[in-house]
């Protein structure tokens, strides 16, 4: 994206207008989504290109203000049109907030310039709307024709994150939330969202870029398709994975030599793949504790007291304390949601548990975002009967 400003007592051009010749002009490029390069287009002729973030433009809209600080749940709702929609946020930010700018994407003739005295125009549009049309588009995102059946462009990339529809389906018991916290933690390192990929069944047979991240206790289909781009880390391995592991030995140790390290959540991970299989690993802790989404400085006042019910103990929590808070549960019933629905219905709790002053819970995904959002964390419970995802972690809760 190119911000062309007129500067020397005129005012800036309005939108398809030309710049005089005479005015002192600047232009300057802006990368509103993706690094200034690589782009298909040189852009050398600019200098210092500059990685815009929106955050700069808190302010200018609500409904922008929103979008930005929920960012990751905006690529859930947007999906491949996400970037399209960063780029209309920043653009209409620009004109809102610099009385003399004008702006044009890159690869766009003067006549396309949209500038301050246009920014009224935009006034409708909400990108927190799942229905929203962005007005502007990320120009080399848009490449040939766009596939009916998934709404991208041809030659775009594909990113998934991990959906555990098969996995409740075989259950037929309750849905555990804790990994969809763990999905859409790993979406915020995407650029955008395409597929979900079903953990137990879906990864031999996808071809895009996924995070294999999250909790691994029973076996699934292995290995992936030789086409898909596999970032492992932060995983937790149990008994009942170990065996798809050691049949697939060859491709870890092929993934260690093209990729890189495996990442681990917890110290026991960490020692099976380095100590008993011989693999490059590293200590990674979970994705869950690197989402942010509260504001660190405003005042919290809210106790949220998570899945009391499903582990019940009147000697563990105060009764002054347990009528003081807000209570909320980390799963539901297995048929009661489908994967999209799941997936909204985790966002809004963790939402809610970030908000909070303090969190007293009984898992560890839950103890991990409400600590990265600067709750006090009371995780409470039985070491013995938690999993191990705890071990190498345990200093950062109270207990």
């Amino acid at each position: 994206m190119r911000k062309a400003t007129a500067e020397g007592g005129n005012a800036a051009p309005r939108f398809g207008a030309e710049i005089r010749k005479g005015n002192k002009k600047r232009e300057k490029l802006y990368c509103s989504y993706s690094p200034c390069a690589p782009l298909n287009q040189k852009v050398d002729f600019y200098p210092e290109p500059y990685t815009l973030n929106l955050k700069h433009f808190s302010g200018a809209s609500d409904k922008f203000d929103t979008f930005v600080k929920h960012h990751t749940w905006y690529k859930f709702v947007h999906g491949v049109h996400f970037p399209h929609h960063v780029q209309s946020v920043a653009i209409i930010s620009i004109i809102k907030t610099q009385p003399n700018a004008c702006v044009r994407t890159l690869g766009e003739d003067r006549l396309r310039l949209v500038c301050s005295s246009d920014a009224k125009d935009f006034d409708a549009y909400d990108p927190t709307d799942a229905n929203a049309v962005p007005p502007f588009a990320v120009q080399f995102l848009m490449e040939n024709s766009v596939n009916p059946s998934n709404g991208m462009q041809s030659g775009t990339k594909k990113y998934g994150i991990l959906d555990y529809a098969g996995q409740v389906a075989d259950l037929k018991t309750v849905a555990n939330l804790e990994g969809e916290m763990q999905s859409l933690a790993s979406l915020q390192f995407l650029p955008y969202l395409s597929d979900l990929v079903d953990k137990k069944y879906g990864i031999p047979s996808y071809d895009g870029h996924f995070l294999m991240n999250g909790w691994y206790g029973s076996e699934i289909a292995f290995p992936p398709s030789d086409k898909a781009e596999i970032t492992m880390t932060s995983m937790h391995i149990e008994s009942g994975m170990k065996p798809v592991i050691e049949k697939n030995l060859q491709y870890f140790k092929d993934y260690n030599a093209k990729v890189g390290s495996i990442g681990a959540i917890d110290f026991i991970t960490l020692s099976y793949l380095r100590h008993d299989l011989g693999l490059d690993a590293y200590f990674s802790g979970t994705l869950t504790s690197t989402l942010i989404m509260s504001d660190m400085d405003r005042e919290r006042t809210q106790i949220i007291i998570a899945d009391y019910e499903e582990f019940k103990n009147p000697d563990l929590i105060p009764e002054q304390i347990l009528d003081r808070a807000t209570h909320i549960k980390t799963q539901v019933k297995w048929d009661e949601m489908d994967s999209h629905r799941r997936f909204k219905h985790t966002y809004d709790l963790m939402t809610v548990i970030s908000s909070a002053k303090v969190v007293i819970c009984f898992k560890v995904q839950t103890a991990f975002l409400a600590m990265a959002n600067g709750a006090i964390v009371i995780l409470v419970g039985d070491l013995r009967y938690m999993d191990t995802q705890f071990v190498g972690n345990g200093f950062l809760f109270h207990r």
